[in-house]
């Protein structure tokens, strides 16, 4: 067995999590059983690999790889049958099941199997698994998909990880990446941008002391830590507070080990919600000028469709930093992220790059929805941010844009009823702009240290029930808009602003409840947080519908006379902005 031709491993789901097997494997039966990591197979008992972890993109290594032809080579024992089929999609979106390979085992001591595939005759794009199923009885201890041919290159990979005071996170996700991975191939760095870490508490990886700029300055620094390191090859960024199979790092460096154009390659993840741990966020996304659109949102994965949806999807424009894996050389070419703080970063970086984005089945984490999250600091570096973007890639519509962002951003702070936003929006813009030389200049910082007061005041359960508000009570149910004629009253009522007011208060859950229809007509609306158990208080007010339209038209003039000059001088700054020497600057690194 030679690790370096190994492409994928099957992986079974952790015994003490149950929930998540329809991931893994399908046990319809629920005869097989797992224990100490080995499958057992009671007789007539049968068991399907054709789910997330375990469905194999062919297609992603057949356009992407010099891989011509693959082997299963499984490890088992007793009497089983062995099938690999292909899952595809026809030209009328219908599944389509082919079986590929058959072989059979009959030993009383534990035996190796190889199945080959013809990776080359493989048409379309879809998925391959294994189906195991017992006559009399028998084991499975594990397995592994191949390559038949020899790697194109070694790979060595400098994992980066950004944290700010996150010390439980970064701990267990250190901890498990050092015990689980090749140390030939990869090296784990850690920049603490909150210096609340100690080299203990990451050992095995390298801790590098830094700045708090937010997530940009600390992925940047990463990076130029990794680019002193001469033998590695390739940087993968990733979040401190994701949870994942460290598999999904083998099988990417095994990935890029064959890959034939790995200078203008990225290989992302797909991000699965950690509270619902079989529903995908993003397979993948694109930015339309206005908004991030995420590819594949809300597949429930447990559906063999859902996976082939994911392996017929088309490139994605960019990728997260949650999992994001690139050269190391790409740096060097494009120079180094854009110092936005947070928010955009990661999509601003990847459109830069301009390189082919792989993303398939069984490269995911899981990661907390990021409206359990909600802070309306994030509004202003959101929407300043994508002001920043469309100067730098769509100058051409950036004006029409900004319009659109500014009106969508005021009206949702007005349905929503979050008026201490509406502030954070305007700083935004005049921020925007005052133009790249204004924003070299900010201390980062200093500007966030100012933004946390403008910000949403969170009140405890117990505050919020000593000011008479019931949050125990269940959520509140609105009615349905969903005809024409709901929605068109929503419309010419301004969702409700325009009528009296319904008396009391209302709870809502807002992490998954913003939607327009949640504050039609409410007077007060408790906007609670079920999981931190906090929440906040808003209440309607009818003179800011009219101060913010008022005030609107204000900015469009402002952005009429400077949208202009400001977009351009972005573009002019660019190069001096994420140049090495700027990023050493503003980090204060001296040498």
């Amino acid at each position: 067995m030679n690790d370096e031709k190994r492409l994928f491993t099957l992986l079974f789901p952790s015994e003490s999590s149950p929930e998540e097997q329809d991931l893994y494997y399908r046990n319809e039966d629920k005869t097989v059983s797992l224990a100490d990591e080995t499958l057992h197979f009671p007789a007539g008992a049968s068991l399907s690999f054709d789910c997330y972890f375990n469905a194999f993109d062919y297609a992603v290594y057949r356009d992407n790889t010099a891989i011509d032809s693959l082997e299963y080579v499984l490890t088992a024992q007793g009497d089983l049958i062995f099938k690999v089929f292909l899952s595809r999609s026809d030209d009328e979106k219908k599944s389509e099941t082919i079986l590929l390979g058959e072989t059979s085992l009959s030993s009383e001591t534990p035996s190796e199997i190889r199945i080959p595939i013809d990776l080359a005759s493989l048409e379309e794009k879809g998925y391959l698994y294994l189906s195991v199923s017992a006559g009399s009885g028998g084991t499975l201890f594990g397995g592994y998909l191949q390559a038949t041919n020899e790697p194109l290159r070694d790979v060595k990979i400098g994992i980066a990880i950004t944290t700010f005071k996150r010390e439980s996170f970064v701990k267990k996700n250190v901890a498990a990446l050092i015990r689980d991975l090749p140390k030939d191939t990869f090296t784990v760095f850690v920049t603490d941008n909150g210096n609340t870490l100690s080299s203990e508490d990451v050992a095995g990886a390298y801790l590098i002391p830094n700045k708090n700029l937010g997530g940009s300055g600390g992925f940047t620094r990463g990076i130029m830590e990794i680019e002193k390191c001469e033998d590695i090859t390739h940087v993968l960024l990733t979040d401190d507070d994701i949870s994942f199979e460290s598999e999904i790092f083998l099988r990417t460096a095994a990935l890029l080990r064959y890959c034939v154009d790995p200078e203008h390659t990225i290989i992302g993840a797909s991000m699965i919600f950690l509270d619902t741990p079989y529903l995908q966020h993003e397979f993948g996304s694109r930015w339309t000028g206005r908004y991030v659109l995420s590819q594949n949102n809300k597949l429930d994965l447990r559906d063999p469709h859902s996976l082939l949806q994911n392996a017929s999807a088309s490139t994605a424009e960019y990728t997260a930093w949650w999992f994001n894996c690139f050269p190391i050389s790409l740096p060097k070419r494009i120079g180094l992220p854009f110092p936005f703080f947070i928010k955009i970063d990661d999509v601003e970086y990847c459109m830069r790059a301009n390189c082919k984005i792989l993303l398939l089945n069984g490269i995911g984490v899981w990661h907390e929805s990021f409206e359990n999250k909600y802070s309306a600091v994030l509004e202003y570096y959101a929407k300043r941010n994508e002001l920043i973007l469309n100067a730098l890639y769509h100058p051409k519509r950036a004006f029409l844009s900004a319009i659109k962002i500014i009106c969508r951003a005021i009206a949702k702070q007005l349905i929503f009823q979050r008026y201490f936003a509406l502030d954070l929006v305007y700083k935004a813009f005049d921020d925007f702009l005052a133009g790249a030389e204004n924003f070299a200049q900010i201390n980062p910082e200093q500007l966030h240290a100012a933004l946390r007061p403008l910000g949403e005041k969170y009140l405890t359960r117990e505050a919020l029930e000593a000011e008479g508000f019931d949050c125990k009570q269940p959520f509140y149910t609105p009615k349905s808009f969903d005809s024409f004629g709901g929605k068109l009253t929503q419309v010419l009522t301004l969702n409700g602003y325009l009528l009296p007011a319904e008396k009391g208060y209302r709870v809502i859950n807002m992490i998954t409840d913003e939607q327009p229809k949640y504050f039609y007509r409410a007077r007060r609306v408790v906007q609670y947080n079920p999981i931190t158990e906090k929440g906040i208080v808003t209440e309607q007010k009818r003179g800011m519908l009219f101060r913010a339209g008022f005030r609107l038209i204000g900015y469009f003039f402002k952005m009429l006379f400077k949208h202009h000059r400001a977009s351009k001088s972005y573009r002019e700054h660019f190069a001096e902005i994420v140049s090495e020497e700027a990023w050493k600057k503003r980090l204060d690194i001296k040498e």
